[in-house]
């Protein structure tokens, strides 16, 4: 008996029905630049060094007003995610916001770690001299007690081992300044820009 020939297989009749829907495509690296929960992380690198490096540039000229230098760390942050935007046609959630102003905050850090080892070092008798003239500041309103432990304390600060672990000590804090309020800025700037990619 012969075969019925549309049990046959016809050539290419591997391939699927186009009724049936189209086989899933490969994924070629393009398609995760539309999930927000996802932070291209190649493009992030340039916009955060700038944004980071500018920033934090500015702002060690200020940085002895906090204020100003919150608000710098702040704005480091928004910006980042706007640059970012700029180039990736992704929604930013709050969280990848975050991210991305925690990695500018990064790049403010090392250049507020290279001014705070550079004054620690090559600036040491003018680190002793503030503290000196912030102990006689202060001692104008304490009382005897605990001036003599201050002063134990800033003896203790002006050696050698003192210096480099207050040295330790601000470069520790200027961390998480620097990463937590750039992170509220991210987390701003994903509020203000990250919904609806700007138009060409």
């Amino acid at each position: 008996m012969e075969e019925d020939a549309s049990a046959l297989p016809l050539p290419g009749s591997d391939r699927q029905n186009p009724l049936q829907g189209s086989p899933q495509q490969p994924n070629w690296g393009g398609a995760s630049s539309l999930d927000p929960n996802q932070v291209q992380w190649r493009t992030a690198l340039p916009v955060a060094a700038l944004a980071g490096l500018i920033c934090g540039g500015v702002s060690l000229f200020v940085g002895r007003f906090v204020f100003l230098l919150v608000v710098l760390l702040m704005v480091e942050g928004a910006i980042t995610v706007k640059l970012y935007r700029r180039r990736v046609p992704a929604v930013v959630r709050p969280m990848a916001g975050a991210k991305l102003g925690a990695f500018a905050g990064l790049f403010s850090f090392l250049l507020y770690a290279l001014m705070v080892v550079g004054m620690f070092t090559l600036g040491r008798p003018l680190v002793q001299q503030s503290l000196r003239d912030a102990m006689s500041v202060s001692s104008r309103n304490i009382d005897p007690q605990t001036m003599k432990t201050m002063q134990t304390l800033i003896d203790q600060m002006n050696t050698p081992e003192g210096l480099a672990t207050l040295c330790v000590l601000v470069v520790v804090i200027l961390f998480g300044v620097a990463m937590v309020f750039s992170a509220l800025g991210g987390v701003l700037g994903a509020t203000l820009w990250g919904k609806d990619h700007p138009s060409a």
